[in-house]
């Protein structure tokens, strides 16, 4: 089983017991994943031939903007083989780091989103 099929059952489970913590609690167990690339074993494989929209724009000018999920698939794949032909393999450093962390909250009391960008 590969390491799609591994995290839908977990996801499966845990929609099958939505109804009963208890039972959800009692019987999740994160997968044990060699590897998991959120991209490529998750969104790719969910989105392969998906119309469905995934991300809807609209301004206050009543403009608007839509996506289907195999839209977005193939939006990211264009940035990622952009990525690929302009930063030469031996600049890229694996991280272990999240790129997104929860940040302190700011002076205005908003939790914020502290960023930092990490390539691997």
């Amino acid at each position: 089983m590969g390491p799609t099929d591994t995290f839908l059952r977990a996801r499966d489970l845990l929609l099958a017991e939505r109804d009963d913590y208890g039972a959800a609690f009692a019987k999740f167990r994160w997968p044990e994943l060699d590897r998991f690339n959120w991209a490529l074993d998750w969104f790719d494989t969910y989105a392969r031939g998906n119309a469905r929209i995934a991300l809807h724009i609209a301004d206050d000018k009543g403009i608007e903007v839509k996506a289907s999920f195999a839209d977005l698939s193939e939006r990211s794949n264009r940035v990622a083989n952009w990525f690929r032909a302009k930063v030469p393999p031996s600049s890229i450093a694996r991280s272990q780091e999240p790129i997104v962390r929860p940040s302190q909250r700011t002076s205005s009391g908003c939790a914020g989103e502290r960023v930092r960008i990490t390539t691997w």
